[in-house]
């Protein structure tokens, strides 16, 4: 669980920050598997990455499908200025 919320914490940060839409979204998408993983409900991001979801629209399935490299690409970010 405390995973699941570390992505979601980054996900909103990535957003917050204006980073790319597709790497937010990658990462409350993971968020959200690893919660559903672990049984337990899906936080308060939900409505964000709906937002997301519609704003990258066709996109949107194709991270859903596989957000791996957006994770590793968001992992690699420098800070920005």
């Amino acid at each position: 669980a405390a995973e699941a919320a570390d992505w979601q914490a980054f996900g909103v940060f990535l957003h917050e920050q204006g980073y790319s839409k597709k790497l937010a979204f990658a990462a409350l998408v993971h968020a959200e598997t690893l919660f559903q993983d672990a049984n337990l409900p899906t936080p308060s991001s939900l409505q964000l990455r709906t937002d997301l979801e519609h704003a990258l629209g066709r996109d949107a399935a194709a991270i859903r499908r596989d957000p791996s490299p957006l994770l590793e690409q968001s992992l690699q970010l420098s800070p920005k200025n």
